[in-house]
């Protein structure tokens, strides 16, 4: 560990030592420079100003031009260079030597979506105009990201990309990151998308927004064949900030706020709860548990600490109304000719709910450098580092555990504290603790007593590379050649102790008066040792060797790639590596930037089959057709862009597979003895675990897809529409249906699973300026559906039963008709096998006529993945004022709402939604079933009656802001104030309904409002 951190230390020193060089070499110029008067007007090859033009100098300046004619006045430097940037015209470098008075800029038109800055990034760090794109690839830029206050990067993403579905998993302080999906799931199991970050497997969470240039979205066959096996379910591509010739920044912020809870379960106090605890145990037929006078007690209870009577409010208690968060980030990013830097320094820190002991901090600093170099004409290089320290402290309890002792401990089960009056504290002051043979482990105990948990997530990427152009071989052929190498150690410190809790128990003598006795529950443990545990190291290797040719023949334009990538990540303590290898080739031709032309190949080898199967060779091609270029539209001045695409491929995919399933596994299945009783010698006993397959083979994805895309009505409508359809085959499993059981369940893997999906996404967005006021507004979807058509189950003959057919996330329960009692004659004919039932229990409908309730009635109720995804967002600007907000929806999604909020019966907690239980006399309008302190399977089986609609709108995320620009201090001065999660609207009331269980077991789900302040020099 120290080695590494020493060899980090040694890389980050070298860096600075290079850029502060460079900074260092262009502020003496500057300083030595005179100022010097520039003007002119920016106009197209026609003679007419151009509008919506930027001005950039090598000293930071962004200039806009004074008026619509494309007039602009500025004092720089002597030498500085500007450069000139409008859409669909080719970049203007201009090197300023002496005033230039009334200098005209004629920009040179190029065809739209061409040129450096329409360049996409695909694998393997190669480049495409976008013009050229045959496949499905979407951009989200870095800035469009920074608006929203989180850790984790993945969580800024949701109603972002078109296709992209991100759905929070929630997790607290530390671990609040979303699952990331591409066109919905692609298969049975494992559907996450892949992520790159500057060319290799790396996680998204661990970037911030402020590093990132842009990210590309690859969805189809032949944008992601080119990493090879671990891509068929998507790429999200990360690239980071460079430092671009010309264009010095320095950019600094920082902002600070608070998060609240968007919901928190609600829970009976004590008195209620005793009423209705009674009334369950009445309902089984047993006699009341609390007193007459111990629900007086209850109602009159003085609070937490109350011997007899505690009456415990475990969230109002343990939990402050609102967390903590900041964030800084300050970038440094400039170049000439030869020399391009960026560096990115960022920190955010948060603190947790919990108000009493260790309150939950999460500190993480983080540093990117990047660096590319012009060695001489035909060499160039680039150096990218990158570090970052995430550390860590809570109470001994981590916050699952947390929250679902504080959703399940009833409010009189224990008082937190014992006075002293009856049990003397420790001699390190700790007080005597309630506790009950149910929960032993007191909660203050938990949070105030027993110790801490310190983390350290340290994580170090590096990536180096050369470029060389060989055009004294032929003219348009290069090489380049990078390696990157990632090591990430996480360690745990935890100081494990428990303190000793009682159970007050309480006795009538013959006199009739009452004393308490203490029945110790928990004994108390002493640990004064730290441990270190949880530490893990994980390694990614990869290198990559390739051949490009690039070249312009007249109409004829031809971009392609020969390469190889190899790919290896190493875990302690895993008996097998992740390795992967891929020679690729890639190919775009186009035709006077109209007709275009791509094919793709790739041999793809995985370390999880056998010899034999071992490497598989893959392909994809597509068309493009910018049918606008025609004659036909020459006349039509309200369409300005217009393609049509589509692509077809077949590509591997082996990130599920476990390995060795092509051999037998044996394991140790305890001893056996041989000889006399309890005479002989024991033996190892080895078991047949799995018989192995040789013959398995790679699951494939056979993928189609077709979609336009545009500019209309003067590049103030863009839109991009695609449909896709896709076959996943040979998905392995482990196939019992088509076996005996006299195999014993030893039935081998097999490439048996078939799912295909299918469906739309649309994006559109309309923006214009007008004089100091401009606006966009637009937003995206993305509907699909899949079917699994093979999968181990056995042929029912009832279709009601089956899941082939049914969609992969199908969720199959009963149908309920109602209550018993209420609802359902409790005397019907219709027998129910699934548990005790009885008067206001649940009813279940009998499907297949049999008078009887049984598996053989289940049925697909709905499904977990929501089957259609949107995001809305509107941008307003005016006079320095800016308003952006982004709204997003699930639809067509369902959970099934069986936590402890909800679970009501034994002697668990009782939820505010027991309150509403069936009761013939106390309760006969009640639409919950009844409460059971015993018998809760027939209620508790998975129906559509505890199964709902979860789809949502979400007011994600909205800014306002206003910046101050060429103030004497700084270039501009950007205040602003943040929110995230602001409201929700769902039939879903209680708890959140992306997150069923934030709060319950779980962290809940935080609105985050934030205000601060960047600057840019």
């Amino acid at each position: 560990m120290k080695q590494i951190l020493k060899n980090i230390e040694y890389v980050l020193i070298l860096f600075f030592c290079l850029t502060s060089t460079l900074v260092a070499q262009n502020q003496a110029k500057e300083k030595s420079a005179r100022m010097i008067d520039i003007s002119g007007v920016v106009v197209g090859e026609d003679n007419m100003p151009l509008k919506n033009v930027k001005i950039f100098s090598n000293a930071g300046d962004i200039i806009t031009p004074a008026s619509e004619d494309g007039w602009f006045s500025v004092s720089l430097k002597e030498n500085s260079v500007i450069t000139v940037e409008a859409f669909g015209y080719e970049t203007y470098v201009w090197e300023i030597a002496t005033t230039l008075p009334n200098r005209t800029i004629v920009m040179k038109q190029i065809p739209l979506f061409t040129g450096e800055n329409s360049a996409v990034e695909l694998p393997m760090k190669i480049s495409e105009e976008r013009r050229n794109i045959v496949g499905a690839v979407s951009i989200i830029k870095g800035e469009e990201l920074e608006s929203y206050s989180d850790h984790a990067l993945s969580n800024a993403l949701q109603g972002k990309g078109l296709g992209l579905v991100s759905i929070m998993n929630g997790g607290g302080v530390i671990d609040n990151s979303s699952t990331l999906y591409l066109r919905g799931i692609h298969r049975s199991g494992s559907n996450e998308i892949l992520t790159i970050v500057d060319g290799i497997e790396r996680p998204i969470d661990d970037v911030l927004p402020e590093e990132i240039e842009q990210i590309q979205l690859l969805k189809d066959a032949t944008a992601k064949i080119l990493y090879g096996a671990r891509a068929a379910n998507g790429i999200l591509l990360v690239t980071t900030k460079r430092g671009v010739k010309h264009k010095r920044v320095i950019e600094t912020s920082f902002e600070s706020g608070i998060g609240l809870p968007t919901n928190t379960p609600s829970f009976l106090d004590s008195y209620e709860y005793a009423k209705l605890y009674n009334e369950a145990r009445v309902n089984d037929g047993l006699s009341p548990i609390y007193s007459d006078v111990a629900l007086e007690g209850y109602k009159n209870s003085e609070g937490e600490n109350d011997l007899r009577y505690p009456n415990v409010d475990y969230y109002d208690y343990f939990l402050r109304d609102y967390t903590t968060y900041s964030k800084f980030s300050s970038e440094f990013s400039g170049g000439n000719e030869k020399t391009q830097y960026a560096m990115i320094l960022g920190y955010v820190g948060s603190t947790g709910l919990e108000k009493i002991g260790t309150n939950p901090r999460n500190n993480r600093f983080s540093l990117r450098g990047n660096l590319d170099v012009q060695i001489s004409e035909n060499l160039s290089g680039f150096m990218d580092i990158s570090g970052k320290i995430n550390s860590a402290k809570r109470s001994a309890i981590n916050h699952s555990t947390a929250f679902s002792r504080l959703s399940s401990h009833r409010p009189n089960e224990y008082p937190l504290v014992i006075s002293e009056d009856y049990i003397e504290a420790t001699n390190k002051g700790v007080p005597a603790l309630g506790g009950s043979t149910d929960s032993p482990n007191n909660l203050l105990g938990s949070f105030l007593y027993s110790g801490y948990a310190k983390s350290e997530n340290i994580n170090a990427q590096m990536n180096f590379g050369l470029n060389m152009d060989l055009k004294a071989v032929a003219e348009g052929l290069s090489a380049k050649a990078f390696i990157t190498f990632d090591n990430y150690f996480y360690g745990q410190e935890v100081l494990d102790k428990r303190p000793a809790t009682y159970s007050p128990l309480w006795l009538t003598g013959h006199t009739g008066s009452d004393s308490v006795a203490f029945i110790k529950v928990q004994d108390e443990k002493i640990n004064k040792n730290v441990t270190l545990g949880g530490n893990n190291n994980v390694r990614n290797v990869g290198w990559t060797g390739q051949l490009n040719y690039s070249r312009a023949f007249d109409n004829h334009n031809l971009n392609s790639s020969l390469g190889y990538f190899y790919y290896r990540k190493e875990i302690s303590g895993a008996s097998q590596d992740v390795e992967n290898t891929n020679v690729y080739f890639r190919s775009n031709y186009s035709y006077k930037h109209k007709y275009i032309a791509e094919f793709n190949a790739s041999l793809m080898g995985s370390n999880r089959f056998n010899k034999e199967n071992k490497y598989r060779t893959f392909a994809a091609a597509g068309l493009g057709w910018v049918i606008s270029e025609e004659d036909l539209f020459s006349d039509i001045n309200w369409v300005d862009y217009l393609k049509i695409k589509t692509s077809y491929g077949v590509l591997g995919y082996d990130a599920s597979t476990p390995y060795y399933l092509y051999t037998n596994r044996w394991y140790d299945n305890g001893n056996v003895q041989f000889g006399e009783k309890n005479s002989g010698t024991d033996q190892t006993r080895i078991s047949l675990d799995w018989i192995g397959n040789p013959n398995l083979d790679w699951e494939t994805s056979r993928e189609l897809n077709v979609g336009v895309e545009g500019l209309l009505f003067n590049n103030r409508l863009t839109f991009d529409v695609n449909y896709f359809n896709e076959l996943r085959d040979g998905i392995i499993q482990k196939v019992n249906s088509e076996y005996s059981s006299i195999y014993g369940g030893l039935y081998p893997y097999m490439n048996w699973g078939k799912v295909a999906n299918n469906g739309i996404e649309a994006e559109v967005h309309w923006g214009e300026n007008k004089g100091d006021f401009s606006y966009q507004i637009g937003g995206n979807i993305i509907w699909s559906k899949n079917e699994v058509k093979k999968k181990d189950e056995i042929l029912y003959s009832e279709d009601y039963r089956r899941t082939i057919g049914k969609s992969s996330d199908v969720m199959i329960g009963y149908v309920s008709e109602g209550l018993f009692g209420k609802d359902v004659d409790l005397n019907r004919q219709v027998l129910q096998t699934l548990g005790f039932y009885g008067e206001g229990d649940i009813a279940y409908k009998d499907l297949n006529g049999d008078d009887e309730i049984n598996d053989l009635d289940r049925k697909a109720l709905g499904n977990s993945f929501p089957r259609a995804v949107l995001g809305f967002d509107i941008s307003l600007n005016y006079k320095g004022w800016g308003f952006y907000v982004l709204g997003t929806a699930q639809v067509g999604v369902y959970k099934w709402l069986k936590n402890s909020y909800y679970a009501n019966y034994g002697n668990g907690k009782y939820s505010v939604l027991a309150s509403d239980r069936y009761h013939a006399i106390n309760n006969p309008e009640g639409t919950y079933p009844r409460l059971t302190t015993t018998r809760a399977d027939n209620n508790m089986n998975n129906s559509d009656f505890w199964i709902e609609n979860t789809s949502f709108f979400r007011l994600k995320n909205v800014e306002l802001s206003y910046t101050l620009s060429k103030i004497p201090v700084a270039h501009s001065v950007k205040i602003y104030t943040r929110g995230t999660n602001l409201f929700c609207i769902s039939k879903v009331k209680d708890l959140d309904p992306e997150v069923i269980n934030a709060g319950v077991s779980n962290y809940p789900v935080l609105s985050t409002i934030t205000a601060g302040i960047a600057v840019s020099f």
